[in-house]
């Protein structure tokens, strides 16, 4: 048989909570559904015409103040909890390999 990967979000980059902490400006958080019918992990080339379902979640807006480093963990936990949400999944937040809690502070 085939073995299917299946691949569930994981911890994500700083960058976007580092830019809405600096600017003030919201995130809005994407989740994507169907994604692996267009391209599955290891496949070349995509396939055209597969449906990708698109959801909206609530903006996120940054909190003022606290520890610099902190922060942008913590906001971007929440950004990764609100996509793995909305796409159906499961956050798994890992860092340097080591398991993390995902339960809200």
């Amino acid at each position: 048989g085939v073995e299917r990967q299946h691949v569930v979000p994981e911890f994500g980059n700083l960058g976007a909570a580092r830019l809405s902490v600096a600017t003030g400006a919201p995130i809005l958080p994407v989740g994507l559904i169907g994604t692996e019918g267009v391209q599955a992990p290891g496949q070349r080339l995509p396939r055209l015409g597969r449906r990708v379902d698109v959801r909206f979640g609530k903006r996120i807006v940054p909190e003022r103040g606290g520890e610099p480093r902190a922060q942008l963990v913590d906001l971007t936990h929440e950004v990764m909890r609100s996509i793995a949400s909305l796409s159906g999944q499961a956050y798994l937040p890992r860092r340097d390999r080591t398991l993390v809690s995902s339960a809200p502070a």
